[in-house]
């Protein structure tokens, strides 16, 4: 049967067992900010929904601070991040730090990311997005990649949506759903 199989049908397959085997990973998403407008709460939702019929997805919105300062607001931000991650982070945890000065992916590639993580023991996949000004070199050290969306800047808000929608797409690409088009 095996033998058979074109690479993108053994990728299905072995996709599906693993969800069937409960092997599947969880999604964690780090902002700092303020919690969802209103706006962009409903798209969000959507898309988490779509997501949880198989994934476990969670946010963690940590408050942004207030300092006249910029690089006293990041370092009091990337403090909050690295705590969270010090309680968060295990052996079987891979973190993305989105950053617009990272490395750029295709959707497709990204699906690969996720099946490889899954494939050697990954259970948990942490998102991070910093504030305003970004985060400090400590948080850039604790991510396994940092990743970017684009080269273009993006209002944090409007970073949920697309990530959120990737993650979704991805799964979808990995499912053998017909969500992604090429």
């Amino acid at each position: 049967f095996f033998l058979k199989q074109k690479p993108a049908e053994m990728r299905v397959f072995f996709f599906i067992l693993n969800v069937k085997m409960n092997l599947i990973m969880k999604f964690q998403i780090i902002t700092v900010g303020k919690k969802h407008e209103k706006n962009i709460e409903e798209l969000i939702a959507d898309f988490e929904k779509r997501i949880k019929n198989n994934f476990d997805l969670s946010w963690s919105i940590l408050k942004s601070e207030d300092d006249k300062d910029k690089d006293v607001q990041k370092k009091k931000e990337s403090e909050k991040i690295l705590e969270f991650l010090k309680k968060e982070v295990t052996p079987d945890t891979h973190v993305i730090l989105l950053d617009e000065r990272g490395e750029e992916k295709s959707t497709v590639d990204l699906a690969k990311l996720f099946e490889d993580k899954m494939n050697n023991g990954i259970d948990k996949i942490i998102f991070i997005i910093g504030g305003a000004f970004g985060v400090e070199e400590k948080v850039f050290e604790k991510a396994n990649l940092t990743l970017s969306l684009s080269k273009l800047v993006f209002p944090h808000q409007i970073v949920r949506l697309i990530l959120v929608e990737q993650i979704y797409r991805c799964i979808s690409i990995l499912n053998g759903g017909k969500y992604h088009h090429e």
